[in-house]
């Protein structure tokens, strides 16, 4: 869990150093599929919220398994 905390005030530091222009900044992926980083940060959100609810029922498991 430290280093969900350490990786997550990185990256709340590198955002907010960011412009709003920033987020609509478009590139492409290598297949030339054009994406911009709203797009990317949306999903690394997206993930992060699907993880800590992996992280809850399996500590929830253990709890109950002890």
């Amino acid at each position: 869990m430290q280093k969900l905390k350490q990786v997550r005030e990185e990256t709340y530091n590198f955002l907010k150093q960011q412009e709003d222009e920033w987020l609509y900044k478009e590139r492409q992926f290598p297949d030339g599929t054009p994406y911009n980083n709203y797009f990317l940060w949306f999903h690394v959100l997206e993930d992060e919220i699907s993880h800590r609810g992996q992280i809850k029922l399996i500590k929830r498991h253990l709890e109950a398994n002890a």
